[in-house]
């Protein structure tokens, strides 16, 4: 897992491993930006979750639980530390 500095590792203690990455990426990198969010599902209800990092397109691929995770994460926690997620309007 990654060193983080600014983000509170208590806050993402319950996040899996890739949903970790993506913060460490988007609020401990260089970038320090909200990644977008750009889903793709099918009919019976799965869904694949992209987020790209605006600054330098870096993406990330992962699943409903962990996009969930991300968003209640940015809700709580995002708006201090500008980063997180946002979905793609």
């Amino acid at each position: 897992m990654a060193d983080f500095k600014r983000v509170d590792e208590g806050t993402i203690v319950n996040l899996s491993d890739g949903a970790a990455e993506v913060l460490a990426h988007l609020c401990e990198g260089e970038c320090q930006t909200y990644g977008s969010v750009l889903s793709w599902c099918e009919t019976r209800g799965d869904c694949v979750h992209e987020v790209t990092c605006p600054s330098c397109g870096t993406k990330f691929i992962l699943d409903d639980d962990d996009i969930a995770a991300l968003e209640r994460w940015t809700d709580e926690h995002g708006n201090a530390l500008v980063c997180g997620v946002k979905d793609v309007a």
